[in-house]
């Protein structure tokens, strides 16, 4: 006999089921960690890694996906799959190694094909491949998974990564073949800031802009990954869900939005501005530029100073600003505050930056280097441009290039005049 208990609790979990299946939130898992599903996640973004599925070359194992598959199915939790590239020392480039990659991508889109239907094609590869031809070997690998996952399951859809927002490399890719090669967009790792409504508002449109030079589907489904502190997750997986997103991954279900109500979004209107800048520190303070990942300058705590740091791979450091709101005209002016680093070698090396904006002749460098003078105190410089053309097609308008042998930088404002 069925319990009155068991009545009661019945609907309740048919409720939950059906929340479950409707939200669009979800969480993503580093591929060195283990996933733990339940009932209350409707959705996970993770993949076991390459080594831990094949650990030599030739040699599977595949337990701990078929363990995630089966845990998937007991919390009715969707799996959107990550095909990852090798890492190590040993690692052979994927672009030097396509029959590995293909046999990759043929064994578990074939042996999931009845469980997993969505597939992120190298989320790390537009970090790793920095070179010239990166973009071009990226459509390669992702060419080759579309078409090998969909001989072992014609409902496979794949997706393509761009790792903090990086519509650059997703334009110079569909420019390189990528063009009708997935059926989704993944933006990954990009870490939230508050205060940063207007930059965040503005993606998504200048995305599907990319997508219709190309004659693509505008509407094509487009997920986000979002890290950061739990406050401005939860607030900007909310946001992008009411403004396009298909599906919002966080780093834990403790991070889901709580609150129902459509949010208010107090945007500053700078339009009218003489100036927009950006003070960096412990938290970043906008007035109307914004630093489009924050990741890419850390707050050093011991320093008590905004870093960005100079390192050998890639060659050159790039920390982008987007003004969204910010009319201009063609002149204005780009001023930087920074100092160098000390370091064991002195400060006889040169460091310094360049910077890359938006131009009326596209995208253009700056012929001025900027050679941070060396000492304790802060230094500032100034470019001055007549040709600027802030359109944010690629959801920057301009970034700092930085190199050198020496040392790192430290950063503490940056702002645009016209």
């Amino acid at each position: 006999m069925i319990q009155l208990s068991m009545l009661r609790l019945v609907p309740a979990l048919i409720l939950a089921a059906a929340f479950a299946s409707a939200s669009p939130y979800g969480i993503s898992v580093p591929p060195g960690e283990k996933a733990t599903l339940t009932a209350q996640i409707p959705a996970v973004r993770y993949f076991p890694s390459w080594e831990t599925l094949q650990p030599s070359p030739g040699k599977w194992n595949t337990q701990p996906a078929d363990d995630l598959i089966a845990a998937a199915k007991k919390s009715g939790t969707q799996v959107f799959g990550i095909l990852h590239q090798p890492s190590g020392a040993d690692a052979k480039p994927l672009i030097d190694d396509k029959e590995a990659w293909r046999t990759y991508v043929a064994t578990l889109a074939s042996r999931y094909a009845k469980d997993l239907t969505h597939w992120e094609v190298l989320p790390s590869y537009p970090v790793t491949d920095r070179t010239p031809d990166g973009p071009y070997h990226y459509a390669q690998l992702l060419t080759i998974a579309r078409e090998t996952a969909k001989v072992a399951n014609p409902d496979a859809h794949i997706g393509f990564s761009i790792p903090n927002y990086d519509l650059e490399f997703f334009d110079r890719a569909l420019r390189d073949g990528a063009e009708g090669q997935f059926d989704y967009i993944s933006i990954a790792s990009f870490p939230v800031a508050e205060d940063t409504d207007s930059l965040f508002l503005s993606i998504l449109p200048r995305l599907r802009n990319i997508l219709a030079d190309y004659g693509m589907n505008q509407e094509m489904p487009i997920h986000l990954s979002l890290t950061g502190s739990p406050n401005a997750a939860e607030y900007y997986a909310q946001l992008a869900a009411e403004n396009g997103y298909a599906r919002v991954f966080l780093p834990s279900e403790g991070m889901f939005p709580s609150n129902p109500d459509k949010l208010e979004i107090p945007v500053k209107n700078t339009t009218s501005a003489e100036t927009v800048a950006t003070t960096l520190g412990e938290k970043n303070s906008y007035d109307g530029l914004y630093l489009l990942n924050p990741s890419s300058m850390p707050y050093d705590t011991e320093l008590k100073a905004t870093r960005l740091p100079i390192t050998a791979q890639p060659p050159v450091t790039r920390a982008a600003f987007f003004a969204p709101e910010f009319e201009i005209g063609k002149n204005l002016e780009i001023t930087v505050t920074a100092k160098r680093l000390p370091s064991e070698t002195g400060t006889e090396h040169p460091t310094g930056f360049a910077i890359t904006y938006e131009s009326i002749h596209g995208i253009r460098n700056h012929e001025t280097w900027w050679t941070v003078p060396g000492g304790d105190g802060w230094q500032t410089h100034t470019w001055t441009i007549s040709d600027a053309d802030f359109t944010g097609k690629y959801a920057w308008n301009f970034r700092l290039d930085a190199s050198g042998a020496g040392n790192d930088l430290l950063i503490r404002s940056v702002s645009v005049t016209k």
